[in-house]
C-alpha cells in the first residue's frame, strides 16, 4: 500500500509540473503572437513566399519597376551612374535604360535579376562606397570642393558645383600628398574621411599651390 501511495503521488506531481510548464509556454506564445503582423498583405506574402519588398531588418520598402516615377528612383539612378551602369540621370522616371542598368547591376552582384529596385537591390546600392573620379557630377562632391577651397587647394571663388573637373583632380592630388594619403587623384573613401575632419586637423595648401 505505501508503495502504491508513492506511485500515485509521483503521477500527480508529474501532471502538475506538465500543467505548470504548459501555462508558461502558452503565455509565451500568446505574447509572441501579439507581436506578429498578420495583415492580409503579410499573410499573402508568406503564402506566396514573396518577400521582395522586405528589407533585412524586417521593414517594408517600396519596390520600383519600369514605368514608376519617384524622387527615390533618382537617388538610385545617381548611384548606378556613379558606378558606371548608366549615363547621368535627368529625371525621376524608371525607364528602359534604368531597367537595363538595374539588371546589369543585379547580375554583377549575384542578385536575382528581375530588373526591379527590390529590397535586396536597394540595400546593395545603399551599401556601395562610391569613389568619385574625374567626369563625375553629383551634389555629393560639393562639400569636398568647399573644404578644398577653404584649405586653398582650389582658388578662392572657385565654383563648388559638384562637377569633378581636371582642376579638382589636381587639387585632390596636392591635398593627398600634403595630408599623407595615397595619391589617387580620386575622392576615395580614405580621402572622403580626411576631408570630413575638422579644418584644424587638415594640412592646408602651401603658398606655391594656392
Amino acid at each position: 500500500m505505501p508503495k502504491f501511495k508513492w506511485v500515485v503521488l509521483y503521477i500527480v506531481a508529474a501532471v502538475a509540473a506538465i500543467i505548470l510548464f504548459s501555462s508558461f509556454e502558452a503565455q509565451f506564445y500568446f505574447t509572441y503572437a501579439a507581436t506578429i503582423n498578420l495583415s492580409d498583405k503579410m499573410m499573402m506574402r508568406a503564402y506566396t513566399n514573396d518577400f521582395s519588398n522586405i528589407a533585412s531588418d524586417g521593414s517594408e520598402i517600396t519596390v520600383y519597376s519600369e514605368g514608376d516615377s519617384d524622387d527615390m528612383i533618382t537617388t538610385f539612378k545617381v548611384k548606378l551612374y556613379l558606378l558606371d551602369y548608366m549615363s547621368y540621370p535627368t529625371d525621376n522616371t524608371f525607364d528602359a535604360a534604368t531597367k537595363t542598368a538595374v539588371e546589369n547591376y543585379q547580375t554583377a552582384k549575384g542578385l536575382t535579376v528581375n530588373g526591379m529596385l527590390d529590397a535586396p537591390t536597394q540595400e546593395a546600392l545603399n551599401a556601395e562606397e562610391i569613389e568619385y573620379v574625374q567626369g563625375h557630377m553629383t551634389s555629393a562632391i560639393i562639400p569636398y570642393q568647399e573644404t578644398l577651397i577653404e584649405l586653398g587647394y582650389l582658388a578662392e571663388g572657385s565654383q563648388a558645383d559638384g562637377n569633378f573637373t581636371q582642376e579638382l583632380q589636381t587639387a585632390i592630388e596636392s591635398y593627398q600628398t600634403n595630408n599623407s594619403l595615397t595619391v589617387t587623384g580620386t575622392i576615395n573613401k580614405q580621402t572622403q574621411e580626411a576631408l570630413s575632419r575638422p579644418i584644424s586637423e587638415q594640412t592646408p595648401a602651401t603658398p606655391a599651390e594656392q
